[in-house]
């Protein structure tokens, strides 16, 4: 899975519509933002259910094996909430180095539920076994 850049997202993509296709979902449109292009997101994929309700995933990729901080993740809403009305997902993806909280949990978890509403977000990182999602679809 070590992949750079645009490879990383492409591969990431191609995971997020495989998943979502195996637990019944339609994927009706899905992208990969292009360099210059980009509004606070890597990949875009918007997945129907078995009810017609529409949902819509972006999602952020950092392929790095040097620390990450919350940060690096956080100052990606602003971009994405003011550039997108329908969020039902916001996925940061970092398969070797988990996001690291230079906070205390508590003070992050309110920040959490408050932007929940409006853009629900999570972590796929090594601490929430996202390599080993990975390796389902090799």
């Amino acid at each position: 899975m070590s992949k750079k850049g645009g490879a990383f997202e492409k591969v990431a993509n191609e995971f997020l519509v495989k998943i979502f296709d195996e637990l019944g979902y339609t994927v009706v449109r899905e992208r990969t933002q292009d360099s210059g292009t980009q509004d606070g997101f890597d990949n875009l994929v918007e997945i129907v259910d078995d009810k017609f309700r529409n949902y819509i995933i972006y999602s952020e990729c950092k392929d790095y094996k040097t620390n990450l901080n919350y940060t690096q993740a956080l100052e990606k809403i602003p971009h994405i909430v003011s550039t997108r009305k329908n969020i039902d997902l916001l996925l940061f993806i970092s398969p070797f180095e988990n996001f690291s909280n230079t906070n205390e949990n508590s003070k992050v978890d309110g920040f959490y539920q408050t932007l929940s509403e409006g853009c629900p977000v999570e972590f796929l990182m090594p601490e929430s076994y996202v390599k080993d999602y990975f390796s389902l679809y090799p």
